[in-house]
C-alpha cells in the first residue's frame, strides 16, 4: 500500500481579477505522481483583459507539500529554480501568458497543494490565486474509501462532518498558508467546531488510523 496523500478538488476553475486580469486555472490536477516521476507540470495561463499595459508579481506558497519534494514556477519570461517564490512581469493588452506550476518529487511517495497569486503592482487589492493539486497515485481499497470521503455542510457556519469512513482516525483543518490550526479524533457521526476560527477557506485532512494522510478537501466557512 503506498503512502499516499489523495488530494482532492471541489472548488471553481477560474478566478477573475478585477476585470483586469484574469488567472485562468483549467482543472489544475496532476494525478498518477510516483516516486520516479521526474517532473509534475500543471499547466495554467494569465491574461490582461485591460487594454493597457500592466505590470504584475506573482507569489508562490507551498500549502501543503511532501518533505523532500520541491516545486517551482513557469511564467511568460521563463522558468525559475525552486528556490524563487516570487517574480515581476508585464502584460499587453489582451496578452496571455504561461503560469505554470512544477513538481519535483524527488524519489519519494506524497503529494503538493501549491498556491500562485498573482498582483496588479499599481492596485495591491486587485489580485487572483489559483491553486495546483499534484496528487499521488494510489490502488485498491484506499483510493475507493478515500474517494467516498464528504465534508458537509460545505460552505459551514462553524461546525461540519464527515462521511462514515471506516479507516479514519483523525482530522487535521489547515488554513490557507499551510498552518495547522485544529486537529480532532475522528468518531463516524461526530461534528466539529471551528466557529472560532476566521470566516475563509480551510483544508480538512483526514489521516487514517496508522496515521497515513488518505484526503484532503477544501472547506469555506462562512
Amino acid at each position: 500500500m503506498k503512502k499516499s496523500l489523495l488530494i482532492a478538488i471541489s472548488v471553481f476553475a477560474s478566478f477573475a481579477l478585477s476585470a483586469q486580469v484574469s488567472f485562468t486555472i483549467d482543472t489544475v490536477i496532476v494525478q498518477n505522481i510516483t516516486p520516479d516521476t521526474s517532473d509534475a507540470a500543471g499547466h495554467s495561463k494569465v491574461k490582461n483583459n485591460g487594454i493597457q499595459v500592466k505590470n504584475f508579481k506573482w507569489e508562490r506558497t507551498e500549502i501543503q507539500i511532501t518533505d523532500g519534494w520541491q516545486s517551482a514556477v513557469c511564467d511568460k519570461n521563463q522558468c525559475y529554480f525552486p528556490e524563487v517564490a516570487t517574480k515581476e512581469f508585464t502584460l499587453g493588452p489582451s496578452e496571455e501568458g504561461t503560469m505554470d506550476v512544477h513538481a519535483y518529487p524527488n524519489n519519494l511517495e506524497g503529494a503538493a497543494v501549491i498556491q500562485v497569486v498573482v498582483t496588479d503592482l499599481v492596485n495591491s487589492n486587485n489580485t487572483a490565486t489559483g491553486i495546483y493539486y499534484f496528487n499521488p497515485a494510489v490502488t485498491g481499497t484506499r483510493e475507493v474509501t478515500a474517494a467516498r470521503v464528504k465534508v458537509y455542510p460545505n460552505p459551514s457556519n462553524g461546525v461540519f462532518t464527515i462521511s462514515q469512513n471506516e479507516v479514519a482516525g483523525n482530522i487535521e483543518v489547515f488554513n490557507m498558508a499551510g498552518k495547522r490550526v485544529k486537529a480532532f479524533n475522528y468518531a463516524n457521526g461526530d461534528w466539529y467546531d471551528i466557529s472560532d476560527l476566521p470566516r475563509g477557506a480551510y483544508f480538512i485532512r483526514l489521516i487514517d488510523k496508522s496515521g497515513k494522510a488518505m484526503v484532503t478537501r477544501l472547506l469555506q466557512k462562512m
